[in-house]
């Protein structure tokens, strides 16, 4: 097997560990199991590859636009065997064209929107994540992964002091440079923003690392919204309440029907950002709410902050 089937992935792998024994019947098998196993994929796949970990190195690599990676180029990574739990596991390197920097093609305004499922065209080109955003599990464990990190690490509250640190470290080398490619004002600039510096390599726009992040957890939230993560919002539907609202989805207005026991209701609705867009007070068990003029999308009606229901608004 190691002199044969062996030789057709000399040209895609490299090995850093049984360079001698020219061994690679291991990754002949997660191989295998990652195209082969059927019906059986979870199951196979789970014996072999630490998939919580991948997971994680997954979505990172699509939170921060690196895709110079696994789901974009398709490079950038180890897989080790790891003899003691007798799985690999997924190590990412050369991290350095997160932000967008390597583009595929994509502008900037499709880098900051790109979907938690992005897979690199075609997909089938990406077997390993083609496959487990078909199976519930792994694409509900995605969802999770990206769901826990918007809700307390990836933000500007989160990250911003981070970027400052960092900047204060270099920027007296940066200034000291004569030999960079940027101005000074630049450097300062891209902090925050967004540049225009007409004929850099991949285009003109270098996309700014505070506002990526402001933009890139706006679109995710939206996302998330739609895949039942509320971030910064909790859904807790009480059992002895009962909350309906039709029409469902609506357009200019949604009724609402509910029942609490209180002379006084709080009704809240808020968007996928967790905004609260609409706030009433109502004395009776239904009330006529105009949505009118609210964007498109998905809201999270709640009545005395213990019941709610989700309602979609469309044109």
């Amino acid at each position: 097997m190691a002199g044969q089937r062996c030789t057709s992935y000399y040209p895609k792998y490299e090995l850093h560990t049984n360079e001698i024994a020219n061994d690679w019947t291991d990754l002949e098998e997660l191989i295998d199991k990652v195209n082969n196993s059927g019906t059986y994929f979870y199951d196979s796949l789970e014996t072999i590859l630490n998939t919580n970990t991948f997971i994680e190195h997954w979505a990172a690599m699509n939170l921060f636009a690196n895709l110079d990676s696994y789901i974009g180029s398709g490079h950038n990574y180890f897989v080790y065997h790891d003899t003691l739990s007798d799985k690999f596991e997924w190590i990412s390197w050369d991290v350095n064209e997160s932000f967008g920097n390597f583009n595929m093609g994509m502008t900037t305004t499709q880098i900051k929107n790109l979907s938690m499922f992005y897979v690199s065209s075609p997909s089938s080109s990406r077997p390993l994540v083609q496959k487990m955003l078909t199976n519930a599990t792994y694409k509900n464990l995605l969802i999770n992964t990206f769901c826990q990190w918007l809700q307390y690490d990836f933000s500007n509250a989160a990250l911003d002091g981070k970027v400052d640190s960092l900047a204060n470290a270099i920027r007296a080398d940066v200034y000291a440079d004569t030999k960079k490619f940027f101005t000074n004002t630049q450097f300062e600039d891209n902090l925050n923003m967004d540049i225009n510096v007409p004929g850099t390599p991949g285009g003109s726009d270098i996309i700014g690392i505070k506002s990526f992040f402001t933009e890139r957890r706006a679109a995710l939230i939206t996302e998330l919204f739609n895949n039942g993560c509320y971030v910064g919002l909790e859904e807790n539907v009480a059992a002895d309440n009962l909350l309906i609202a039709y029409p469902n989805p609506a357009t200019n207005q949604v009724t609402i029907e509910f029942t609490s026991g209180k002379k006084e209701n709080s009704i809240s609705i808020y968007n996928a950002s967790g905004r609260t867009v609409i706030n009433k007070l109502s004395d009776e068990p239904f009330e006529y709410i105009d949505i009118s003029e609210l964007p498109n999308g998905l809201y999270l009606i709640r009545v005395n902050e213990s019941t709610s229901i989700k309602v979609q608004k469309i044109k």
